[in-house]
């Protein structure tokens, strides 16, 4: 009996789609920055919709150049003979390896300054505003606002019908002073995104008050409805060089 790939499994439902659908989410696992904060990883995992398995994907980033530092690691269990936690058990020896060139230290993730609930379906899917400080009063504090704006981009991708491909643009603003960093402007879709329909912000995390790193949602045709997976975009906090000493102490 011959298997049929998830890519021609994924077109067949697209051509024939039906009305119950499940679609699945990434979970993610934020792993940590390095000690002076060059580089961050993350893995997302999960259980693929329609014919099960698991995947796992580790990611390490250079937190300056937004970029991956090395190409990412993927790993899939596509039948499914192990249980999810065995098999990411099963990869850690392997996934240690892959980040210690990188000295990522587990746990070592900053400060989280936005936590939202994939849930969260209140939450405005493109802006963020946040303290670096708790922001009791009467005391005055450095607050920024990050802001996604979704690009039309539907002749860079094929999403069958299902919507419009979108590009995105984000970027990060000092309110006090005005100073406005774009972390990341997409010149055109990525072909590893696919038919992308959509993004939200998850969660932002700081590091020595001096990098920022936003998790992203990122929506795409899955194989019974939509799925999602996670993107990071990673640069500088925008303060302006005479105040940053201070902001940072």
């Amino acid at each position: 009996m011959f298997k049929l790939s998830r890519k021609v499994l994924s077109l067949v439902f697209l051509l024939f789609p039906v009305w119950t659908q499940a679609g699945e989410a990434a979970v993610l696992n934020f792993i940590g920055f390095s000690q002076e904060g060059q580089y961050l990883a993350f893995e997302q995992f999960g259980t693929y919709d329609g014919q099960g398995g698991h995947f796992s994907n580790t990611y390490v980033i250079d937190v300056a150049k937004n970029k991956y530092a090395i190409k990412p690691q993927l790993h899939e269990n596509v039948e499914g003979h192990l249980t999810l936690s065995d098999f990411r058990q099963s990869l850690a020896s392997l996934q240690h390896t892959f980040l210690a060139p990188y000295q990522i230290i587990p746990d070592n993730k900053g400060q989280q300054v936005v936590g939202r609930l994939f849930t969260d379906i209140g939450a405005d899917r493109g802006k963020v505003q946040f303290s670096l400080h708790p922001p009791l009063a009467p005391l005055m504090q450095d607050t920024y606002t990050v802001t996604l704006e979704e690009i039309n981009a539907a002749n860079e991708a094929d999403c069958f019908g299902f919507g419009e491909a979108k590009r995105f643009r984000l970027k990060i603003t000092h309110d006090q002073t005005k100073t406005t960093q774009v972390l990341q402007a997409d010149r055109q879709l990525p072909p590893s995104r696919g038919c992308a329909l959509g993004y939200r912000i998850q969660d932002v995390y700081i590091y020595d008050n001096q990098w920022v790193s936003v998790f992203l949602n990122l929506f795409t045709l899955g194989f019974e409805g939509q799925s999602m997976r996670y993107l990071v975009v990673t640069g500088r906090l925008p303060v302006p060089a005479d105040q940053r000493d201070a902001v940072k102490g």
